[in-house]
C-alpha cells in the first residue's frame, strides 16, 4: 500500500506541474499562442487597437513598412512584438516568443508566431 501512495503522489505532482506549465501562453505550441493572440485582438482590429494591447502587457515592439519583415506576415503594415522569455519543458532550455502582425489599410490581416529555444 506504501509504494501505492508514492505512485499516485508522484502521478499528481506531474500532472499539477505540467497543467501549470501549459496553462501559461507562451508555454503553448504556437498555433495556440497565435489563437490567444487573435481572442485579444481579432482579425480585423485596427492598428491602434493592437498598439493598445501590446502596451497593456508591455511588450517591447517595433512597426514599419515592406522590409525583411513585410515577408513574414500578409499586409502592407507589419508590428513585431517580443512576447517574453521563458523555460522550455520538460528540458528548461531557455526559450523566447515573438509575434509579427500584419495590416493592411490599418486593420488587422494576419498574426505569425515565431518561437525559439537555446539548444546543447
Amino acid at each position: 500500500m506504501g509504494i501505492r501512495r508514492i505512485i499516485l503522489a508522484v502521478l499528481l505532482i506531474v500532472l499539477a506541474v505540467t497543467a501549470g506549465v501549459l496553462s501559461m501562453p507562451l508555454h503553448r505550441p504556437s498555433e495556440l499562442v497565435r489563437s490567444w493572440l487573435l481572442k485579444q485582438a481579432p482579425l480585423g482590429s485596427s492598428f491602434g487597437d493592437v498598439q493598445a494591447l501590446v502596451a497593456r502587457h508591455q511588450w517591447a515592439s517595433q512597426d514599419g513598412w515592406g522590409g525583411e519583415s513585410f515577408r513574414k506576415v500578409k499586409g502592407d503594415h507589419w508590428l513585431q512584438t517580443e512576447l517574453g522569455d521563458y523555460r522550455g519543458f520538460p528540458i528548461p532550455f531557455a526559450c523566447h516568443a515573438r509575434a509579427m502582425w500584419g495590416f493592411e489599410h490599418e486593420k488587422l490581416l494576419d498574426i505569425r508566431v515565431d518561437k525559439s529555444c537555446d539548444t546543447l
